[in-house]
This record gives structure tokens, C-alpha cells and sequence, in this order.
């Protein structure tokens, strides 16, 4: 399938996180062409590993000499410090980068691209959310706020300006909804167990009891279905009542406003509407599934207060993960366990074992501790008050990301090959420097295998569906009674790209940086992309459902990282080449300027794509020159379906529906929340000229 395909099937968030993998795929491609075919040759017919070990006078003690695999041997690390092969590194630095820039730039001017036809198309999911703005920070006044809102926007917008809808607190309402849909669930599964007893022995069949303490363990036994019936009575008129008062008593200082022109609502919610900066402040409205009801409605200040609290929190967290970090990959070779334990030496020498110990439990390891991270990352960007789930996610992502760079990446790589040395800087503290430049290389090692184990069983698992389908049959066998249970246990969930995407990118950056320096990670990456290519794209085809639909607006947040990434490897080559002692090393400087500009031209010309809706998008300036530029032989046929497209766009009052929370459903005051402006507005107006009823065109 084509981009277009799978964005209209699967939505633009799952295109964004599948292009990752394409993205990915193609610079390592790209970079196997130079720094596989030409630079790993000239790694290995170097020889510096054996001349070190031959020279115990380096760090004066005749124990330190080191272990070398044949990866090792196949890094930069083998080439003699200063030696002009060195050159042939300078060049991968540069094929690498304008590799990098070329592939990036393509791939996000075509996402740029594929969000304006999105957001463009009639009849899209995300077509609702083109006419509602969310407003905040409503000043405070003595009149209704319904009032309020509707007398400030119908004079800003007389003609264009539908309805307000009030946001207003669910907690109340919330809670009561879900105990009553608990209660109703309940009933049905007591239903269905009955009538299955029925089935097998109907003289001997017995109604379902429960007690109604704590967790049903304790309290007064009943019948099931006579007190599910009799709850459910009772919570009807209750839930009622708190719909009510929620409708009329916990108004919050932020509304939703629908406009019947998407180009007036687009440039209504880019755009100051007060003196005061602090109020009235517009934002495009999250798509109604993406919405964070609890978190609208809080003011500036709260907000950023809290953002500040996150953040520091966040910052913690970072720092002393380092401590488990450090440890793990201080045994992550198995020359470190022999040295912190020598009573197992029995255990290590057994093949089995020793293989085991050195190749995955390492890794094993580093990935339980990054699991448990994204949850309370994810808890704690939702404490921020943003307004959405996918704000949520991207903000997860992000902090995630920064984890792994300080924690994963420099943790193993610094920590890792300064523990691994210790003895020897030890001893010797002059030595450090040829220490770190001979060790750094051999990390590779360790990040080699890592790959391959997240890719192989994380994969696999992806592709068999096999924990989901044993989980699915235990439930199916014990719990599930009913076809919404079923559904349940057989929900497919949708991707976590909070917790995904970084995972995935930290992939990008141990590519990145060791594509240079151990060109021999670059098959392991490719292999790694190309299943999760195909894999994430089934995944997003046919198993997974969506949980919510921004736009494609992951994708900036994924091509930054991708740029930070080409950044930070530079960095780490340009230090390194400093440690080879390469006299050249001052022409590396320019890679890193280089990378800095093209963020900021990507950031200036395409990033505003994504954080902005462009007007021409909103009016669809081209579908009329589309659709009579060159009216011949099918061109009346294709104007129709244009026009039957326009007719299949949401009214106001479907877009207000959409938006009305699932608690607030069915109230029968819900329309009496709305305030409603011209009793005929525009748009039904020029659908009337459009399209007079049946699908017949009048002039």
C-alpha cells in the first residue's frame, strides 16, 4: 500500500510512526553503501588491537591487557591513533550527514504533504475537529457563561459563529456513569451465567450470588441479578440529577466553539481574540476521542506551575535511573562478573551458562528497567494539564527519549567503559585517555546484541500475538460471558508511541553514532528497521485500532529526534576523533553547524505544517480549479462526486454531538447547553445551492 493508502486506512499517526521505520531504513541503507563496503575494510586490515596488548607499559601493569573479538576488530578502534586511514572515517562522517539531511528533508516535505490532504479531505475523521475551537481562560463576569461566551464570540464572528458549548467538571457525573455501567455489566454477565446453567441442568441451576462488601468478600450475600436490577433503577434517576447539575452548576472557564466555516475556524484559533494576553486564549480542539476532559479549564498559571513541578520531577528521575543503569551495564560483559564474583567461576565456565550471561542477560535486564519508565512518564505528563492524549504522548515520548540518551546511551557507553578500565585507570591515571579510546569501540558489542534481542523476541512477539492471544483464551475460558465481554478480551489496543517511539529512535541514535565508529552495527540496524517496517505496517493495517487521530502531528517530534540523533553521533565522532589523535580532526567541525542549520530550516519551512493548519488547506482553494479547469469527457460526473463529498460533512450540531462527553450522553438538556446564533447559517445555505436534495446540482 502507498502512503495515501495507509493514511486513509490506518490514519496519519500510524503513517507517522511507520515512516519512522522507513525513514530509518533508508539512511542505513544509504550509510551500508559507504561505511560497510569501503570503511569496514579498512578497519580490518588495520592492527592496532594486537600492537596495544603488546604493550603493557601503557598503563604499567602487566595484567591489563585487554580481550579483543573479531567486532572489535572490525571497529575504528583498530586503526593505529593518527594514522591516515583515518581519512576514510572523515568522509563516512560526511556521507553519513548529507545522506541524513537529503532523506529527512524528502520524507517530511511529503509528510507536510500528506497532512495538508488529510485535513482537506471531506468526509475525514478529522473533519470535526475543523469547526470547533477551544477556548480557555474565560474572564470572570457576572452575566451566565453560556451568555458570556455566546455575546463575545457572535460579535467577533456575527456570521460565521454557530454555538458555544460550556465545559463544564464530569468527575461527578463521571463516576456516576461508571458505576452504573459496572451494575449494568454485571447484570449481563449474571444473565448469562444463569442461562448457561439453564442450558446444561435447568432444574438444578442456581441464580448467581455475590456479597456486596469489600471486593465482594465480605458484606451481605444477594441474588446478582435482582440487585443489579434494583441498583440500576436506583442510579437512573441519579445519574440524571447529575447531569443536571453539572449542566448548570460546574461550569469551568473554558468552552468549545463551532463555527460553520472550517477557514474561520482555523484563523479563529490561531489567532488573539483580547487585549489581555492571559485571556480568551484559542487552541485547536483535539479530535473528540483525543480529548483530556479533566484537564480543561485550568488557568495559565496552574498550568505552567505544574509543567514546572513535572519537569523537575521529570529531571530526578533521569538522574538517579542512572544508578540501576550504571550497575547493569557494569556487568554487561562477563569479564566484569568474573571480577566481582569470582566464587561463581564454576557457573561461568559451563557453555550454556556463560553464553547466556554474555549475551542477553545484560540486555534482558536494561529492558525490564525501561519498561516499567514510560507508564509513570505518561502519568506524569498527563498532570501537566494538557488538553489532549496525543499532547500527552508526544510530551511522554520526549521526556522518554532524553531517559534513554543520558541513562542508555551515554550510561553504557561512558559508565560502561570506564567500569569495565577501572583497575587500570586505577593504577595508572595518565592512562585514561588511551584507555577510554581503546574501550569506547567495545561497547558496540553490547549495543549489537541489544538491538538483535529487541528485535528478534520483541518482534516476534509483535508478529504471534502470543501473549494477547494466551491472555485472550484464559479470559474466554473463565470470565468472558457475554459478546462485549468477548470484544473486550479481544480489544487489539493501539500503539503506545510514548512509549514506542523513543525505543525505536534510541535504535536511530546507536546506529548513528556507531555507524562510523563500528560500521558493523549498521547490518544489525537494517535488519531491525526492515521487520519493524513490515511488521508495524500489518500491525497498523490490520491489528491495531487507534485510540485517537491528530494529524500526523508525532512526525516533527520524530524527525527532530532524528536530527538530534545525527547531532549528538557527530559530537561523540568529533570528541573520539580527538582521542585518535588525528591532526585533521578541525574538519570535522563543520558537521555539527551543518546539522544545527538544517533544523532550524526544517523548523522554519515545514514544522509550521503540523503546529498550523495553512488557510488555502481550510478553504480548498484548488477544488474548484480541480474540478472545472477541464470539464471533458467523466467531468460532470467527477464535479458530482465533489459536491457529494460536501454534502457528507458534519453539520454543527453532529460536530457539537461529537463533542459532548460519553457521561453527558443521552441527557435531554444537552442542546439547551448550547448556545445557538442565526437560526439559518451560511453553510446551510451554500450546501442548499450545492446540493438540492437527492444528489441533484442546482444552478
Amino acid at each position: 500500500m502507498s502512503d495515501t493508502e495507509i493514511a486513509e486506512r490506518a490514519g496519519l499517526d500510524a503513517l507517522a510512526y511507520v515512516t519512522l521505520f522507513k525513514t530509518a531504513l533508508k539512511i542505513f541503507g544509504a550509510s551500508f553503501l559507504y561505511c560497510v563496503i569501503i570503511e569496514l575494510p579498512v578497519n580490518v586490515t588495520a592492527n592496532y588491537y594486537a600492537e596495544f596488548n603488546q604493550q603493557p607499559s601503557v598503563a604499567g601493569d602487566p595484567d591489563r591487557q585487554l580481550q579483543f573479538s573479531n567486532f572489535d576488530k572490525m571497529s575504528m578502534g583498530n586503526v593505529d591513533k593518527g594514522s591516515p586511514r583515518l581519512w576514510t572515517h572523515v568522509i563516512a562522517a560526511y556521507w553519513v550527514a548529507f545522506s541524513c539531511y537529503f532523506i529527512l528533508y524528502t520524507i517530511y516535505k511529503n509528510m507536510s504533504h500528506l497532512r495538508a490532504q488529510f485535513l482537506s479531505s471531506f468526509g475525514a475523521r478529522a473533519t470535526v475537529r475543523q469547526y470547533a475551537v477551544l477556548v480557555t481562560d474565560i474572564p470572570a463576569s457576572e452575566t451566565d457563561r453560556h451568555s458570556q461566551v455566546d455575546s463575545f464570540f457572535h460579535r467577533l464572528h456575527p456570521r460565521t459563529y454557530e454555538r458555544a458549548q460550556v465545559i463544564t467538571k464530569l468527575s461527578e457525573v463521571d463516576k456516576k456513569y461508571k458505576e452504573k455501567e459496572k451494575v449494568r455489566r454485571k447484570l449481563a454477565h449474571a444473565e448469562a451465567v444463569y442461562a448457561e446453567a439453564q442450558k446444561k441442568d435447568s432444574e438444578k441451576a442456581k441464580r448467581p450470588q455475590h456479597k456486596t462488601g469489600f471486593l465482594g468478600l465480605v458484606g451481605e450475600k444477594v441474588d446478582t441479578i435482582d440487585w443489579c436490577q434494583k441498583r440500576l433503577a436506583e442510579l437512573g434517576p441519579e445519574l440524571a440529577e447529575e447531569r443536571r447539575k453539572t449542566v448548570n452548576e460546574r461550569t469551568i472557564d473554558a468552552a468549545l466553539v463551532f463555527f460553520n466555516s472550517r477557514a474561520v475556524a482555523t484563523m479563529a484559533a490561531q489567532s488573539a481574540h483580547a487585549r489581555k494576553a492571559e485571556s480568551w486564549q484559542t487552541q485547536f480542539a483535539p479530535e473528540p476521542r483525543d480529548v483530556i476532559w479533566a484537564n480543561l479549564g485550568v488557568s495559565w498559571w496552574e498550568r505552567f506551575a505544574r509543567q514546572s513541578i513535572v519537569y523537575g520531577i521529570t529531571f530526578l528521575i533521569i538522574f538517579f535511573y542512572m544508578i540501576p543503569i550504571t550497575i547493569v551495564s557494569g556487568f554487561s560483559t562477563l569479564d566484569n562478573l568474573r571480577q566481582f564474583a569470582p566464587f561463581l567461576d564454576p557457573v561461568f565456565d559451563i557453555g550454556a551458562v556463560r553464553a547466556i550471561l554474555q549475551g542477553f542477560l545484560p540486555q534482558l535486564a536494561l529492558l525490564i528497567f525501561l519498561a516499567i519508565l514510560p507508564k509513570l512518564l505518561f502519568f506524569l505528563t498527563k498532570r501537566e494539564d494538557l488538553t489532549s492524549l496525543s499532547h500527552a504522548d508526544r510530551g511522554t515520548a520526549g521526556k522518554f527519549y532524553y531517559f534513554m540518551v543520558f541513562n542508555v546511551f551515554l550510561g553504557v557507553t561512558v559508565a560502561g567503559s570506564a567500569f569495565g578500565q577501572l583497575k587500570q585507570m586505577t593504577t595508572n591515571p595518565t592512562g585514561i585517555v588511551d584507555l577510554l579510546g581503546s574501550s569506547i569501540p567495545q561497547q558496540a558489542t553490547f549495543f549489537i546484541t541489544y538491538i538483535a534481542l529487541r528485535g528478534f523476541i520483541g518482534y516476534g512477539l509483535a508478529l504471534s500475538q502470543l501473549i494477547r492471544v494466551v491472555i485472550y483464551l484464559v479470559k474466554l475460558k473463565f470470565t468472558v460471558k457475554t459478546e462485549e465481554d468477548k470484544r473486550e478480551a479481544w480489544a487489539p489496543g493501539s500503539f503506545f508511541y510514548g512509549k514506542n517511539v523513543p525505543k525505536d529512535l534510541l535504535i536511530v541514535l546507536l546506529g548513528l553514532c556507531y555507524a562510523v565508529i563500528s560500521p558493523i552495527i549498521i547490518p544489525f540496524c537494517i535488519v531491525y528497521f526492515g521487520l519493524g517496517y513490515i511488521i508495524n505496517k500489518n500491525q497498523a493495517l490490520n491489528v491495531i485500532v487507534p485510540e485517537y487521530e491528530s494529524g500526523g502531528r508525532m512526525y516533527p517530534h520524530i524527525h527532530k529526534r532524528f536530527v538530534a540523533s545525527l547531532f549528538i553521533a557527530q559530537l561523540t565522532l568529533l570528541g573520539y576523533m580527538g582521542i585518535m589523535k588525528f591532526t585533521y580532526t578541525p574538519v570535522m567541525i563543520p558537521l555539527p553547524v551543518l546539522t544545527v542549520v538544517f533544523h532550524l530550516f526544517t523548523k522554519k519551512c515545514l514544522e509550521t505544517r503540523f503546529t498550523a493548519t495553512p488557510i488555502e488547506v481550510a478553504i480548498q482553494v484548488s477544488w474548484f480549479s480541480d474540478v472545472f479547469g477541464g470539464l471533458g469527457n467523466g467531468g460532470v460526473v467527477e464535479m458530482l462526486g465533489h459536491l457529494q463529498e460536501v454534502s457528507e460533512e458534519p453539520t454543527v450540531s453532529e460536530v457539537a454531538a461529537a463533542y459532548t462527553p460519553e457521561c453527558m450522553g443521552g441527557i435531554e438538556d444537552v442542546e439547551a447547553s448550547f448556545s445557538t446564533a442565526a437560526p439559518a447559517s451560511s453553510r446551510e445555505y451554500e450546501t442548499v445551492l450545492l446540493n438540492g436534495g437527492n444528489g441533484k446540482v442546482i444552478a
